[in-house]
């Protein structure tokens, strides 16, 4: 049932304007997420994604297990920097609209810090943003050196 509720609130005409509204921004300023995240995250941060997961009858085990490493704005991507149709959950601009806006030349800001690394690389590699904030352990890290 809940899944209904969420595709049909996708399919909401205020819903479909504001997403052409956002689609037609010229700046997207985000975060990535993480799915497989170390215990010292956990304790620092919420993982607000979980409950809305939980409700679709979907774990971060199973994503995981689909291959999807990370998301941005709750649209789920591979190792690669891809994504695929059913990790795309909740209508907002998601892996595909970043890499459009990207290869337009259009800004898209992602800020993240070390413990969400696996899924920088992996949105690296996807071209899904071309502006970086970050902490010096995870450009480190990144970057490979100390």
């Amino acid at each position: 049932k809940v899944r209904e509720e969420y595709e049909e609130f996708g399919h909401r005409r205020a819903v479909q304007e504001v997403l052409a509204e956002m689609k037609r921004a010229d700046f997207l300023f985000t975060s990535i997420g993480c799915l497989k995240v170390d215990s010292a995250y956990e304790k620092l941060a919420p993982r607000p994604h979980r409950y809305m997961l939980e409700n679709l009858k979907l774990t971060e085990a199973a994503l995981l297990k689909e291959g999807a490493i990370g998301d941005l704005n709750y649209s789920f991507f591979a190792e690669d920097g891809t994504t695929a149709p059913e990790w795309n959950i909740f209508p907002a601009l998601g892996v595909a609209q970043a890499q459009a806006m990207v290869k337009a030349q259009k800004t898209v800001v992602v800020a993240a810090g070390r413990y969400k690394a696996a899924a920088l690389r992996a949105a690296l590699r996807g071209r899904l943003f071309n502006v970086l904030i970050t902490d010096e352990m995870a450009a480190k890290e990144l970057l490979g050196g100390d």
